[in-house]
């Protein structure tokens, strides 16, 4: 998988991201330490990513809970491309 996201509005055109496992996710969510494959150090406006995955479930989380009076835009281009393997 790979993309990029770009956020505006707000105070500081910024948002937290992460690509995590299903599980994983809850606890990106509620702010505690959780794995992620892809996963901004905190506030961004802008980044790129390609994160190469294992067959699986996956959530793409776009945080702004560090400034949940304003309005954001978020613009999020996401790529995904896979190879089937068949089994003989």
């Amino acid at each position: 998988m790979s993309g990029s996201f770009n956020a505006s509005g707000g105070r500081g055109n910024d948002v937290a991201v992460a690509l995590t496992s299903e599980s994983e996710f809850v606890n990106w969510v509620n702010g505690h330490a959780a794995r992620a494959y892809y996963a901004t150090p905190g506030k961004e406006t802008t980044d790129n990513f390609d994160v190469r995955l294992g067959p699986g479930t996956y959530v793409f989380g776009v945080s702004n809970r560090f400034g949940m009076l304003s309005n954001k835009y978020v613009f999020l281009n996401l790529n995904l491309s896979y190879q089937r393997l068949e089994a003989y």
